[in-house]
This record gives structure tokens, sequence and C-alpha cells, in this order.
């Protein structure tokens, strides 16, 4: 089982990346792996941005605001 780092989570939280609010972010049936990308085409246990920087050492560059429904 993995683990995001701590550096890894404080980076996310500094850059205000907030998953929940990009258009690509879904939550999944899976327990196990609640968190889905449709860019990146991962699920996790840990919110995409966090995956992405732990990874890559790199922001998530493709976060796009949800278009509120009117």
């Amino acid at each position: 089982m993995s683990i995001i780092c701590q550096e890894c989570q404080e980076n996310v939280k500094r850059l205000s990346i907030i998953c929940q609010k990009c258009q690509f972010y879904f939550v999944t049936w899976q327990q196990d792996k609640p968190h889905d990308c449709k860019v990146y085409g991962f699920k996790s246990r840990f919110l995409p941005a966090m995956v992405v920087f732990h990874s890559s050492g790199m922001r998530y560059s493709f976060y796009k605001s949800k278009i509120p429904k009117d």
C-alpha cells in the first residue's frame, strides 16, 4: 500500500489545487480507489493532484474549473 508523502500533501495545499472543483475529477464507486481523473486516466486512493505531484514532482497542469449549471 503506497502512501503520499507529507511534502506532496503540503505542496498541493499551497498551490490551492482543489480536485473536487475540477471538471475532470470524478468520484468512483470503488472504496479502495474513490478518486478518478479523466485527463490522466487513473483511479486512486488519493486526490489526483497529490498523485501527480508525488509521482512527477510537477504541479497538476490540467485543472479546469467546473462550469456551474444554470
